[in-house]
């Protein structure tokens, strides 16, 4: 296959089913713009005046297409849990096919390994190794994974056993994301309940965004980053030239290597494609679309669930864009997963024996009395008599 043709058979299906349920919930009706979907139609707006001035306008539409379901969405919004629960079917599924293809194929899935990259098992995924892409997936799901269990456990196993596949890769960019992005899932998940009053995932945030920007900025050799810095080099100088706009989300990869840079598929950080493919606007535009996107849930909850998604995001486009607007980079479910997140209207399940949260309309009403039921998740709550009201109320029961 050529590299076209793996670009769209990996976004295909997602386009699909997004453009299709799309459809489908305009035809019911009452939809409504998602949360953050105006900052990034204008991000496409600038996208689309380079598709008018030459640039195939292919790729931004595909991407476009795989967000239109966070873009024009149900006015009720999506259920998190059913969203977590395909998440979870969808990296169950992928972790499921690694061996039934090796019992298939053995050859073709664990080889030798690539250059001098290679596992600490003297093996990798891949009969020459599989470079970044499957490495950069299994680092995002693997950390994504650990907002999707609840447990001690289940987290430890899941953070085992995705360091196990991410390393098989050979891949030291999906490693370094991956313990990296983990490190501040697992940080932030510890943090909050021993603190849940602070908001933990919104500054995992904040650092992972800050993390994602000055990597680029600061990296003046080169050689560093296995000469990833000399394209972030680059692509500053670039920016300086046409720092509002850009240059069109298929500049970088359109170039004929006149020039003596590399340019491979993107610029290897999330930070400087914006840069590059937008400019200012497309960085002002992506920053307003995660912003409003954290602020979309009705729920503490549901809004650090997509805070640290979004952290996970920028994180494993430190020195890869594995997922990002305007093209179809190395696995664009992670994008559209996060604003998808964005657009849920209920908390997220929290394990059995978790709290529950009261309704909006509630809070401050009432207050929790005794042990939570051995038999049932629901509690008991007693309400709380107004200041000037000096009578008892009875005790209600909420479901």
């Amino acid at each position: 296959m050529s590299a076209n043709e793996v670009v769209f058979t990996r976004a295909l299906p997602m386009a699909v089913i997004g453009g299709v349920s799309t459809v489908a919930a305009i035809l019911r009706g009452g939809v409504r713009l998602g949360h953050g979907a105006v900052p990034l139609l204008l991000l496409f707006a600038t996208f689309g005046v380079f598709a008018a001035t030459g640039q195939s306008p292919l790729m931004p539409l595909v991407s476009l297409a795989t967000l239109l379901p966070a873009i024009i969405v149900p006015a009720r919004g999506f259920s998190l849990d059913a969203l977590r629960a395909g998440a979870r079917t969808g990296v169950g599924s992928v972790v499921i096919a690694v061996p039934v293809v090796y019992a298939w194929k053995p050859t073709d899935v664990i080889g030798a390994c690539r250059l001098d990259k290679c596992s600490a098992w003297g093996l990798a995924l891949g009969a020459e190794g599989t470079g970044n892409a499957l490495g950069m997936y299994l680092a995002g799901a693997g950390a994504l994974s650990l907002l999707l269990v609840t447990g001690a456990l289940t987290r430890l196993a899941v953070l085992a056993s995705a360091l196990v596949l991410v390393d098989l890769t050979a891949s030291r960019s999906a490693l370094i994301s991956f313990v990296v992005a983990a490190g501040v899932v697992l940080l932030g998940q510890v943090l909050a309940a021993k603190f849940p009053s602070k908001p933990w995932a919104q500054l995992g945030l904040a650092f992972s965004a800050v993390a994602v920007a000055v990597l680029p900025l600061t990296t003046n050799d080169p050689a560093s980053y296995t000469g990833r810095a000399e394209l972030w080099i680059y692509a500053r100088e670039l920016f300086w030239q046409s720092p509002l706009a850009g240059y069109g989300p298929s500049f970088w990869v359109g170039g004929n290597g006149s020039d003596g840079i590399d340019r491979n598929y993107s610029t290897h950080n999330l930070f400087t494609e914006l840069l590059v493919s937008g400019g200012v606007l497309a960085v002002l535009s992506f920053a307003a679309a995660v912003v409003l996107a954290v602020r979309g849930p009705r729920t503490q909850v549901g809004s650090a669930h997509v805070a640290a998604t979004a952290s996970i995001v920028m994180l494993i486009s430190l020195s890869e864009v594995t997922s990002g607007p305007g093209r179809i980079y190395l696995a664009p479910c992670f994008l559209a997963y996060l604003f998808m997140a964005a657009q849920t209207t209920q908390t997220p399940s929290t394990g059995r024996g978790a709290p529950e949260e009261c309704p909006p309309q509630s809070r401050g009403k009432y207050r929790r009395v005794g042990p939570l039921s051995r038999t049932s998740s629901r509690r008991r709550l007693a309400e709380v008599p107004g200041q000037l009201d000096g009578a008892a109320t009875p005790t209600r029961r909420m479901g």
